[in-house]
């Protein structure tokens, strides 16, 4: 050691103090040990769950139709009415069930039985699910409202081959309970529900 250095006692005693500590511990009998070991098991085992990111879950609006229980994202659902009164429109196909007044304006009210491959139960359409983005496009009848939940996207299992044919691009995907999730999107951009109403 050059004359010019100093010696730290200070940081020497703490460091020999650290040292007596893990010989110490080091000492313990094995009681001590396992007791120690089970002690953190516990504390690593009660680590806080995770919450879930906005992107790993989305909500959907649950309901009844033709003795089925179906799902869509709660976004594509604008609002939700009583069954209207319903007007009908010769001339147009069967799945116009026909037009009902919302605030002044024409909406298109379908029945999507024969697309999804079902058959309606007569007089159990209670419900109109109004369906857009940007603006109201069109009404589907449903038969009960069950309610809004949040899913979580790593539990909506891809459809099963056995999926109606008819209806695949419409299925976004089906959850552990076996409820069908329909693609808004999908719907909404089908071209067979963009029916042109003549003139009342």
């Amino acid at each position: 050691m050059s004359p010019d250095s100093q010696f730290d006692f200070k940081r020497a005693r703490a460091r020999l103090d650290e040292l007596r500590g893990a010989i110490d511990s080091s000492k313990a009998g094995p009681e001590h040990s396992a007791a120690l070991l089970k002690e953190r098991a516990v504390a690593y085992a009660l680590a806080p769950e995770r919450t879930l990111l906005a992107s790993e879950q989305f909500e959907i609006l649950l309901f009844r139709f033709c003795g089925e229980q179906y799902a869509i994202e709660s976004h594509f659902v604008s609002e939700v009415l009583r069954a209207p009164a319903v007007t009908d429109v010769p001339g147009t196909p069967r799945l116009l069930r026909g037009i009902a007044n919302l605030r002044g304006g024409i909406l298109a009210i379908m029945d999507l039985s024969g697309l999804l491959g079902t058959t309606p139960e007569e007089g159990q359409t209670e419900w109109v699910l109004v369906l857009g983005e940007e603006r109201d496009e069109l009404g589907i009848a449903v038969d009960e409202v069950v309610e809004v939940t949040r899913v979580r996207t790593d539990e909506v299992l891809p459809p099963a081959r056995a999926a109606r044919e008819i209806c695949r691009d419409w299925i976004r995907g089906v959850t552990r309970e076996a409820t069908v999730i329909l693609d808004g999107r999908a719907i909404l951009n089908d071209q067979r529900l963009q029916i042109d109403i003549p003139e009342l």
